[in-house]
């Protein structure tokens, strides 16, 4: 008998003898695999799922600085004692005024007679004055101010003798005429006709009104002597005759008064910005977008301030420093004065400075217009200025960035590996890997600490990795796998959600350095692609095939079976191409009632024979027959449709793996051989 059932055919092989072939089927790995988009096939038929999420987990540039939060820098600075301008003022005192006023009033009376006889004969007899007093001579003082205290000043005053003889002795002194308080005392002597002695005082600490007072203490002329006959003693007499003085202020400092400021420099320094940040952060350049220097005045000065700032280390693409002025007012009344300066398009270089910004500031007092009145002024008059940086946006920055360390915020998503249970149970893969893949456009380095936890029906199973260690400005990718972490236990338990958590570090080795930069639009972005070839182990899986039966008997034989049937044996040729054991359960139906009219149940067919590699080296093959009874046999001739299940299972599948490709195939035939009497 041929049980080779690619020989069987529709033919009467003896006399008593029927082989009929009924199926011929051919079951491949690839009808174990569920559609699934994930599921990915190599070349070489090798079986894998893929499955990739992008960007679960990112960091942003622009969270790892924060600029906005600097304090600003506060600097006082007092106004400080200013220079009056020089006055000069010129007056004269005349004879008939000296002569008015001299204690001598007998000899005073004489004055207007001698000018009276000078006038009629060309001159006239000059009577001595002893020395005396000659009265109070008022003269206003400086515009400049009101009154003022003087740290430090001179005061000069220069007489010049116009009268027709020598001044013997002449004693002032300088009062301010609203008290009468002291100024300081002139002494000159034997000052000849036509000449000017000057003399000086130094002045300290002392409060000067504007309007002055000059008190003539000593007055000595001895004139033409004591013989008023003699006429060649005689000198030409007049009213415009006298002396001239010329008073001057030179060199006021005042620390204060109620004044008219002079424009004048005022307190020049710099300010230092100290940029603080946390983790040894060390800035050495940033190219401005946009921003906002913003400055806050507070003023106690009774005149306007003209202050004028520049930021050396703030330039523009021409290498111009930044610049900026304003002017400030006083704020007694109104409050703080807010300004705001566009640093659009600057680039700072701290590279020299260590996080230090300079800003170098220098003041002008603006002149008190004359038309306003004269102001208050006090030495401890004070500008507060207030600086710093708002609004900024950088387009990049450059420099140590420090260790950071940013929270990865808690989520989840969901996993759909449900493929695996939808091919076998108790899978459990060799070689599963997850790759993470960073995308780094900052020239920052990384180790991100990601915690990751699988969750399917309440049981957990954490991945258990190493850090994932992530290059500056570029794509980088670490892996995990059976050696690194626990990922086949967590693809085992085919987890529903993942759960992720985590921190990330700048810089985990320290300051090597190499210089950090971002720009506006760098960031970092982490995704995954989760590799899950098919080399593993199962507990069990099942393959069903329907298949329609086509076959007759010769009608002279079928019309009358029951009256030929001698015996019926129904033949199976197997091949194993599975690197797994087969049970075979063959179910005969008739389609169109669905009745289940008989089944069969096959003998254990040992899987395909493996190599050390796991892979299929040899089908494993199985002829195996089964005699009918005469009800089995009318139930399988009866039946137009066979359902074949095949349930594989691997043998000590805990501790041996296999690969799986999708050219993997089992093949069953079928036929039935009949011994008929048709004698």
């Amino acid at each position: 008998m041929d049980e080779n059932l690619n020989k069987l055919s529709t033919q009467v092989i003896q006399e008593t003898q029927i082989a009929v072939p009924i199926i011929g089927a051919s079951i491949t790995l690839f009808d174990l695999l569920p559609l699934d988009d994930n599921i990915r096939i190599d070349e070489d038929n090798f079986i894998r799922i893929v499955y990739s999420r992008e960007n679960f987990a990112s960091v942003s540039s622009d969270s790892l600085l924060d600029l906005e939060n600097q304090e600003p820098s506060v600097r006082s600075m007092t106004l400080g004692a200013i220079e009056i301008e020089n006055h000069e003022d010129d007056f004269r005192m005349t004879i008939l005024q000296l002569s008015q006023n001299i204690e001598d009033t007998e000899l005073g009376g004489y004055f207007p007679q001698g000018v009276a006889y000078s006038d009629a004969n060309g001159s006239a007899y000059f009577p001595p004055i002893v020395p005396q007093s000659a009265g109070y001579y008022s003269r206003p003082g400086p515009d400049a101010f009101k009154y003022v205290l003087v740290e430090s000043g001179t005061i000069e005053i220069a007489l010049l003798n116009e009268m027709p003889v020598e001044i013997t002795r002449l004693e002032m002194t300088l009062m301010n005429q609203n008290d009468s308080s002291v100024i300081g005392k002139f002494y000159f002597e034997n000052i000849p006709v036509g000449a000017t002695y000057t003399e000086e005082i130094f002045i300290e600490d002392q409060t000067l009104y504007s309007n002055l007072l000059m008190f003539v203490d000593t007055f000595n002329i001895e004139g033409s002597g004591l013989n008023p006959f003699d006429q060649s003693t005689y000198v030409p007499l007049s009213y415009d005759q006298g002396v001239d003085v010329f008073v001057k202020t030179k060199n006021f400092i005042v620390s204060e008064g109620l004044v008219r400021f002079p424009e004048e420099q005022g307190p020049s320094d710099t300010i230092i910005v100290d940029l603080e940040f946390e983790n040894d952060m060390i800035l050495s350049k940033m190219n401005v977008d946009e921003g906002d220097f913003n400055c806050s005045f507070e003023s106690s000065v009774k005149t306007d301030i003209d202050v004028n700032f520049t930021i050396p280390q703030l330039k523009n693409e021409y290498g111009e420093a930044f610049q900026f002025s304003f002017v400030v007012s006083n704020t007694e009344e109104n409050g703080a004065q807010n300004s705001s300066y566009a640093m659009d398009g600057y680039n700072f270089d701290l590279s020299q400075s260590l996080n230090k910004l300079e800003v170098y500031y220098s003041t002008t007092v603006i002149a008190t217009p004359e038309y306003e009145e004269h102001v208050v002024f006090s030495e401890n008059d004070s500008i507060r200025i207030s600086i710093g940086l708002d609004n900024m946006e950088f387009s990049s920055i450059e420099g140590y960035f420090g260790q950071v360390v940013k929270t990865i915020d808690a989520s989840e998503f969901s996993l759909e590996l449900n493929t695996l249970q939808e091919i076998a149970t108790g899978i459990v893969l060799e070689d599963p890997k997850i790759t993470f893949i960073a995308d780094n456009s900052m020239g920052i380095p990384f180790s991100i600490n990601l915690n990751m936890e699988g969750l399917n029906n309440g049981e957990m199973v954490s991945l258990n990795g190493p850090n994932i260690e992530i290059d500056a400005n570029g794509i980088s990718s670490t892996e995990y796998n059976n050696t690194n972490s626990q990922i086949v236990d967590f693809i085992a338990l085919n987890p529903e959600v993942m759960m992720y958590s985590g921190t990330a570090t700048s810089n985990p080795e320290g300051n090597l350095g190499e210089l950090n930069f971002i720009t506006q639009e760098s960031g970092l972005e982490i995704g995954f692609e989760m590799n899950l070839p098919f080399h593993l182990r199962l507990k069990e899986t099942k393959l069903t095939d329907t298949l329609g039966i086509n076959y007759k008997l010769p009608s002279s034989v079928s019309d009358n079976i029951e009256e030929y049937l001698v015996s019926g044996e129904l033949i199976f040729a197997i091949e194993n191409g599975f690197p797994f054991d087969a049970e075979v359960l063959v179910y005969f139906k008739d389609s169109l009632t669905s009745a289940k009219l008989d089944s069969l149940e096959l003998d254990l067919i040992e899987s395909a024979e493996i190599n050390s590699e796991g892979k299929v080296e040899n089908p494993s093959y199985l002829n195996y027959s089964v005699q009918l009874n005469e009800e089995k046999y009318l139930n399988i001739i009866d039946a137009n449709q066979v359902i074949i299940n095949v349930e594989f299972s691997s043998y000590e599948f805990e501790n041996t793996s296999v690969k799986l490709y999708t050219d993997y195939e089992i093949n069953i035939g079928m036929g039935i051989l009949s011994e008929l009497n048709t004698n």
